[in-house]
């Protein structure tokens, strides 16, 4: 079965307080997509890679890849107006063949390991589809009265998702007619179901975190050297 993985890095970095896109900032020493993208050649060796860029950043991906001396096989692709039409961008460069998993992950998803990739697709195929959560740690309040909620069925939802290609391009056709510019969906699991797809979820990672804030380049350096 051939797997591919989309790599969404669409962010503008506006949350992190710099001009430098947040997918393009230093995590030890390497830009944080070096990282993402190192992680699925190292779990699936022979993966086909498709990186979603906006297009006035496709000049500073190639210029990152000369300056850090950064060599990958993968196929840029020019990102569209949300996340929902960057990821129906990824997958219009899969062949239309039934026999195709695809993983898509969130690009400033730098720590993400290759076990959780590995399982994320094994335990797919082309009925369902799967998706990595965590339970959540911390008290959760309604933001309107402050009333606990119960989160023990209450799970963050995290990337790679993987599922059968053709019915995720088909669940991305079915919705553009629902929401063309994808606004309603959050994540391509909201994408799967709405569509009527089947989904399972298995246990994700901690440290599978995503890059948002300054703060979490500071977390994710701790959790590198913790490592190491």
């Amino acid at each position: 079965m051939k797997r591919f993985a989309i790599i969404v890095a669409g962010g503008s970095g506006q949350r992190m307080g710099g001009d430098v896109p947040k997918q393009f900032m230093l995590l030890n020493g390497k830009p944080i997509l070096f990282h993402t993208l190192s992680a699925f050649q190292k779990a699936i060796p022979d993966i086909n890679l498709i990186l979603v860029l906006p297009k006035n950043e496709i000049e500073t991906w190639r210029q990152c890849c000369e300056n850090y001396q950064m060599v990958f096989s993968v196929q840029i692709v020019e990102g569209g107006l949300t996340r929902f039409e960057s990821v129906d961008n990824g997958l219009k460069m899969i062949p239309n063949e039934a026999d195709i998993l695809v993983a898509v992950h969130d690009g400033v998803r730098p720590l993400v390991s290759a076990t959780l990739i590995q399982k994320c697709f094994s335990e797919a195929n082309l009925e369902v589809g799967v998706v990595p959560v965590t339970k959540l740690k911390e008290t959760i309040v309604s933001a309107n009265n402050l009333q606990t909620v119960d989160r023990e069925n209450l799970r963050s939802v995290q990337t790679p998702q993987v599922f059968s290609a053709k019915y995720l391009k088909d669940a991305y056709q079915f919705c553009k007619i629902l929401d063309p510019l994808g606004k309603e969906f959050t994540d391509d699991s909201s994408v799967f179901l709405k569509s009527g797809y089947k989904l399972k979820s298995v246990e994700g990672e901690y440290s599978n975190i995503k890059i948002t804030t300054p703060e979490d380049i500071i977390f994710a350096e701790a959790l590198i050297r913790g490592k190491e």
